[in-house]
């Protein structure tokens, strides 16, 4: 199973993520179900239009009979256009039919409308009553980061990003900044390279890897963003896979793994950089 981590602020989060996004409603029941007796304990929501769940997320994990202790509920504002941070996190709350989220984060640099100082002022009052145990950031680029670390009170505790092989080298002045202030990298799209319509360098790397250690593809690439010390935020419809993404956390690469990672994202198209 993989490990909890200890964040900035002294919370603990589990060590990987069942991410909502494209999820219709009708499907979310059955995906979090199977996500629970898998031993997903760490939940990703928002309230944009990729993911609008979050009252049905909020039942299930209600009707699951596993204590709100036991889990970790993450969420993020969305939709600056339509409410404060305060007024989102409120109605997240109500939502997801809870007292606090476990981490609360703006979804994107552009949300703060050019004031990322005033913003997170917001965000530290959030936390400061108690609706949100730790507050973090989305999709925040260097000069974005470096901007909010220069002028916080309470440093973020979470910055979660598109992370995985084909992106690696252009992320890495973010991911040391991110290491010398202790802010924690979540990466989603990490498996995007095995999906890709024109397959990448990656792919055929991972495929090699996992034949000598005996395991799938994408534990190969779990285990490397662990080993990049990036927690990763997943999602499947199938129970098969949610098992084997837990199960990640028992491949072990060695380091000529993780650098044939490296070289192979370096090589992949331009168009698979982006989200």
């Amino acid at each position: 199973m993989w490990e909890s981590r200890t964040l900035n602020d002294g919370s603990s989060i589990p060590g990987i993520a069942f991410g909502t996004a494209y999820t219709c409603k009708e499907e979310l029941g059955p995906r979090i179900e199977n996500a629970l007796k898998a031993g997903f304990r760490h939940f990703d929501t928002a309230q944009g239009k990729a993911y609008d769940n979050e009252r049905e997320l909020g039942e299930i994990l209600s009707q699951s009979g596993i204590p709100r202790s036991e889990l970790f509920i993450s969420t993020k504002w969305s939709n600056p256009t339509s409410s404060t941070p305060l007024q989102a996190c409120r109605a997240s709350l109500k939502l997801l039919g809870v007292d606090y989220v476990d981490l609360f984060l703006i979804h994107q640099p552009r949300n703060c409308a050019g004031d990322i100082p005033g913003t997170w002022k917001l965000m530290e009052e959030i936390k400061q009553m108690g609706l949100a145990r730790s507050i973090g950031v989305s999709n925040f680029k260097v000069d974005d980061l470096e901007t909010l670390l220069e002028s916080c009170t309470v440093p973020p505790a979470v910055n979660q990003i598109y992370f995985s092989p084909n992106n690696y080298a252009s992320s890495k002045p973010l991911l040391d900044l991110a290491q010398q202030h202790d802010v924690q990298i979540e990466g989603y799209w990490t498996l995007r390279p095995l999906a890709d319509d024109n397959p990448q360098p990656v792919v055929r790397v991972a495929h090699d890897i996992a034949q000598k250690l005996k395991c799938q593809s994408e534990q190969v690439l779990l285990a490397w963003a662990g080993a990049k010390n990036v927690l990763a935020v997943t999602r499947t419809a199938r129970a098969e896979r949610m098992q084997s993404y837990l199960g990640a956390s028992e491949v072990k690469l060695d380091p000529d793994d993780i650098t044939d990672l490296d070289a192979a994202g370096a090589k992949a198209s331009p168009d698979s950089e982006l989200p």
